[in-house]
């Protein structure tokens, strides 16, 4: 029998090769179970947690003030509260902004980089209609803002800009304005598409409705100076209280401390009157010492003496402040 005899079918060989690939792949799968591991990279971990907390307390003390400034601009109640912070990708960040929105781009300066304030359409048309001596009733349909409306809207955006403005200075050293206002998304290029954002989103209450406010940071908008956020958490890294940094600071304010032996009210004819060799009583007692005064407050008594040539007090007891 020939050797072309013994050959296999060639349906039957290509069975055979199938199951060869089939069982390598099978192998191949159960090796990748155990060493892959999945990784999302569309939620980055540029800023750190601690960077975070840091703006959303910072945060809050802003939206009470830009809140208290609104109130008094629009002569009705507005309240404004931090919802959450989140980290994620520039073009998530903006896939979230609630549509239709009023989007604000802000200069940051000294650094000159962007980021981005959104307001939405009603919340910014009520506000507006306020400004107009309306009732804050939004328009029935989404529309362009008129100059006029434009004009109150970047009035708005500056009055919350100007609250956030101190936050910023005490966190990064940076100052925010506006530099200009859009409506789609799509035309803001602050930032690429996969650049960390911090979003801070704020929830803004007014006449019985409610709405959100975003503020959206790339990480390449405070990179040069985030060194500096940094630094002014790291106190609280080591335990350092918001109280204990206020007792730090007051420590070194200067006060002027005089020791009195007494004090008389004359008119201005007795001290006209005074002569040498005149008497002036001081009602108090000669062996009551003298009182140590920080500034105009009583805080220690004392018995007059010297130390070498100079004149000096002892200090005796502490002055217990008055109910």
């Amino acid at each position: 029998m020939s050797a072309v005899d013994h050959q296999l079918p060639a349906e039957q060989l290509a069975a055979i090769l199938a199951a060869g690939r089939d069982g390598r792949s099978e192998h191949e799968r159960r090796r990748r179970h155990v060493r892959v591991r999945t990784i999302d990279f569309t939620r980055p971990t540029k800023f750190l947690q601690e960077q975070q907390r840091k703006f959303l307390r910072a945060h809050e003390t802003a939206c009470r003030a830009a809140a208290t400034r609104l109130s008094a601009e629009l002569r009705t109640p507005v309240e404004l509260e931090v919802l959450a912070i989140d980290q994620m990708a520039w073009s998530s960040a903006l896939s979230e902004i609630p549509q239709p929105s009023v989007l604000a781009i802000v200069d940051v300066h000294p650094i000159g980089s962007r980021l981005l304030v959104t307001v939405e359409y009603d919340a910014l048309a009520r506000m507006v209609d306020r400004l107009l001596g309306g009732n804050g009733v939004p328009p029935t349909e989404v529309r362009a803002l008129t100059e006029i409306e434009q004009h109150l809207a970047r009035r708005l955006f500056t009055s919350i800009l100007e609250q956030m403005t101190p936050v910023w200075e005490e966190l990064l050293g940076l100052r925010l304005s506006l530099l200009d206002l859009e409506s789609k998304p799509m035309n803001v290029q602050i930032a690429p598409p996969s650049e960390p954002t911090l979003t801070l989103t704020i929830e803004e209450q007014m006449d019985a409705s409610s709405s959100t406010l975003s503020i959206i940071i790339p990480y390449r908008s405070i990179e040069p100076v985030i060194d500096r956020l940094d630094r002014s958490f790291a106190d609280s890294l080591t335990g350092k209280s918001a109280e204990d940094e206020l007792r730090s600071a007051l420590l070194e304010v200067p006060v002027e401390v005089r020791a009195e032996v007494g004090a008389v009210e004359l008119t201005l004819a007795q001290v006209l009157a005074l002569r040498e060799g005149s008497v002036v009583h001081l009602r108090a007692a000669a062996d009551a010492g003298v009182t140590l005064y920080a500034n105009d407050a009583p805080v220690q008594r004392a018995r007059p003496g010297r130390d070498g040539g100079q004149r000096a007090v002892e200090i005796v007891e502490r002055v217990e402040p008055a109910p």
